[in-house]
C-alpha cells in the first residue's frame, strides 16, 4: 500500500517534468534558430555594405586616374620615364584607400600595376574583369596571389576609358579570421566560410573551417557567395562558397542537465516525504484500531 501511494505521487510529477522539459527544449531551440537566422540576414547586409564601400573607394581612384596626366603618359602614351610611376601607383593607392588588394588591367586583361604583388605586372587575367562584372549584383570573393601565398578578398571592379583605351580597377579587402569575427559580433556565434580548396572560421580554436555542412547539436544558417578562383597555371573559375553561421546548443544542454538534476532531487525528496507521510498516517490509523482490538479482547475475557 505504501509503495502504491508513492507511485501515485511520483507518476504525475514525472509526467509534468517530462512535459516541461520537452516544451522548454522546443522553445529554446526555436529561439536559437531564430537568432541565427537574424544573424545570417545581418551578415548578408554587412557584406553588401562592405562591397558597396569598396566600390566607392575604387570609384574615387577612377576619378583620380581620369585626371592623372602621369598615368596617362605611362599607360596610354607609353612614356618610359613614367614606367616606375605606373608600377608603383597601385601600391600607393591601395595603402591610401585602406584596401588589401588592388590591380589595374588594360583592355587585354594584362596587369599593368599591382599593389599587393608588384611583380605581378604583365600577367594576363583576361576573364577576371568580366567575371567581376557579372557578379555586380552582390558580394563576390576573389582568390588573390601575393609573394607569401594566396588569400581571399571581397572584391569589386570599375572600368574607365582614357585616350580611347579601356582600363579596369580591381580592388578588395582581405577576408580572414578577423573579418569573419567582425561579421559574427558575438563570441557565441561562429561564422565559417567553406569553399572548394579551402575554408575559414571565426573560431580561434579552428585553424580552418570544418567541411561538415551540418551540426547535430547547433543552430545553423547559411547562404551562398560566389568565389572567383584564379591562379598562375590554372584557368579562372567561379565556384560557390558556403558562408555558414553556427551557434552551439551547449548552453541549452547544460540547462537540460540541470533541470534533470533538479527533477531527480525533487522526485527523491517527494518520494521520501510521501513514504514518511504514509507511515505517519498509517500509524495514526493503526494505533486506534489496535487499541480497539485490545479493548474488545479484554471485554470478551471479562464476560468469560
Amino acid at each position: 500500500m505504501l509503495l502504491a501511494f508513492g507511485v501515485m505521487v511520483l507518476i504525475p510529477l514525472a509526467l509534468l517534468a517530462i512535459g516541461l522539459r520537452q516544451e522548454m527544449t522546443r522553445r529554446l531551440s526555436e529561439e536559437y534558430q531564430v537568432r541565427v537566422d537574424r544573424v545570417v540576414e545581418v551578415i548578408r547586409e554587412d557584406l553588401h555594405r562592405e562591397s558597396t564601400g569598396i566600390s566607392q573607394r575604387i570609384g574615387s581612384l577612377k576619378s583620380a586616374l581620369l585626371n592623372d596626366n602621369r598615368f596617362r603618359l605611362a599607360a596610354v602614351a607609353g612614356v618610359e620615364s613614367e614606367r616606375n610611376y605606373l608600377l608603383d601607383y597601385a601600391g600607393e593607392a591601395m595603402r591610401l584607400t585602406g584596401l588589401s588588394m588592388l590591380q589595374i588591367q588594360d583592355s587585354d586583361g594584362r596587369i599593368i600595376s599591382s599593389g599587393h604583388f608588384r611583380n605581378e605586372h604583365g600577367r594576363l587575367e583576361p576573364a577576371l574583369a568580366a567575371a567581376l562584372a557579372d557578379a555586380r549584383s552582390g558580394p563576390v570573393l576573389l582568390t588573390t596571389r601575393t609573394p607569401a601565398g594566396d588569400f581571399l578578398s571581397l572584391a569589386r571592379s570599375e572600368s574607365f576609358r582614357i585616350g580611347g583605351r579601356t582600363f579596369t580597377l580591381v580592388g578588395g579587402v582581405a577576408v580572414d579570421k578577423a573579418f569573419l569575427a567582425r561579421l559574427a559580433r558575438d563570441r557565441a556565434i561562429t561564422v565559417s566560410l567553406l569553399y572548394l580548396g579551402g575554408g575559414l572560421s571565426s573560431d580561434p580554436a579552428e585553424e580552418t573551417a570544418s567541411t561538415e555542412t551540418g551540426h547535430a547539436d547547433a543552430a545553423v544558417g547559411a547562404f551562398q557567395v560566389p568565389v572567383i578562383r584564379t591562379g598562375a597555371e590554372t584557368p579562372l573559375e567561379v565556384v560557390q562558397a558556403r558562408l555558414q553561421v553556427t551557434q552551439s546548443l551547449a548552453p541549452l544542454r547544460t540547462l537540460q542537465r540541470r533541470v534533470d538534476s533538479w527533477f531527480l532531487i525533487t522526485a527523491v525528496g517527494t518520494g521520501v516525504t510521501a513514504l514518511l507521510l504514509a507511515l505517519w498516517q498509517s500509524s495514526r490509523i493503526s494505533r486506534p484500531l489496535a487499541a480497539l482490538a485490545q479493548s474488545g479482547c479484554a471485554l470478551r475475557r471479562g464476560r468469560d
